[in-house]
């Protein structure tokens, strides 16, 4: 078991697909059982950029509505909040300048 930090444009990669969706539905498989832990203001900025794409023509009303219920579900069922003090921001960017994440998502 692995513990996860996902950030908003991850997140967004597993309700839409897009490039690197296939790398975070890796991630995200139910039988490897890690812990994905995302920010609070995550909610926040995952639901604007659904509505920004349906505003922009690139999800259609249906396709935003259909990824906030799942996230919401998620939301509320799947992941582990983080509240981000400053403490944990330093911390998160001690750790994203170590991580090596893969040179193409």
């Amino acid at each position: 078991m692995a513990v996860l930090f996902l950030d908003s444009s991850a997140l967004v990669k597993r309700y839409i697909a897009e490039v690197g969706s296939q790398w975070v539905a890796g991630l995200m498989i139910p039988t490897s059982t890690n812990a994905v832990h995302i920010s609070v203001v995550s909610g926040a900025e995952v639901v604007a950029a659904f509505v920004r794409r349906e505003r922009g023509g690139s999800l259609s009303p249906d396709q935003a509505s259909r990824a906030i219920a799942e996230f919401g579900d998620d939301w509320s069922n799947l992941y582990e909040l983080v509240r981000a003090d400053r403490a944990v921001i330093n911390r998160a960017m001690l750790l994203a300048k170590k991580t090596s994440w893969p040179a193409r998502l």
